[in-house]
């Protein structure tokens, strides 16, 4: 995030798909001090989660949590991140038993592990600034999603490689190109 976004004093606009317990909105809202989030979370017990988060961070001021999901988003922001379920289901049972304790909502990506990034991509090209960008987790089934991107009216940036030099995440922004 910080190649795209160098300047932590610069007033962006964040919207989190999917918040879970919030972490990923509280790092990026504590590391920029001037940016202000919104976070969907269609779970209500993750979201009361991701609200009392918030509030132990005195964050309330900077971030708004909405019991919705992502689908609902109506605004433009400067970047939308995510860590959305992306587990193939026919691999669901064969995960690590603390990770099988999740919700199976949070794991879930469907039969082919795509399903949350084929809901996102619309809303991204709906809700994405022009110069925005969306940076989303990935898994290893993951690898080629880059082929689909375009088909949305959005544009392949990178990937994001974790410390096992796997692909971790992708960056996605609008395809100029075709508006």
């Amino acid at each position: 995030m910080l190649k795209y976004y160098q300047n932590k004093k610069q007033k962006i606009k964040i919207a989190d798909f999917g918040t879970g317990t919030g972490c990923l909105l509280i790092s990026v809202l504590s590391e920029y001090e001037y940016a202000i989030g919104v976070g969907f979370e269609k779970s209500l017990e993750a979201y009361k989660i991701t609200y009392q988060n918030t509030k132990k961070h005195n964050l309330l001021n900077r971030a708004k949590i909405f019991p919705n999901s992502w689908i609902e988003c109506r605004d433009l922001f400067d970047l939308i991140i995510s860590n959305p379920p992306y587990i193939k289901r026919s691999k669901l049972k064969d995960l690590q038993a603390e990770v099988q304790k999740e919700p199976r909502i949070a794991l879930d990506g469907g039969i082919d592990g795509l399903s949350c990034y084929l809901s996102i991509f619309p809303i991204l090209k709906k809700c994405l600034k022009k110069d925005g960008f969306a940076i989303l987790e990935i898994g290893e089934d993951q690898s080629n999603i880059d082929k689909i991107i375009p088909l949305y009216g959005l544009a392949f940036q990178e990937y994001v490689y974790d410390l096992a030099g796997m692909k971790r995440c992708i960056v996605v922004k609008q395809d100029k190109e075709h508006d």
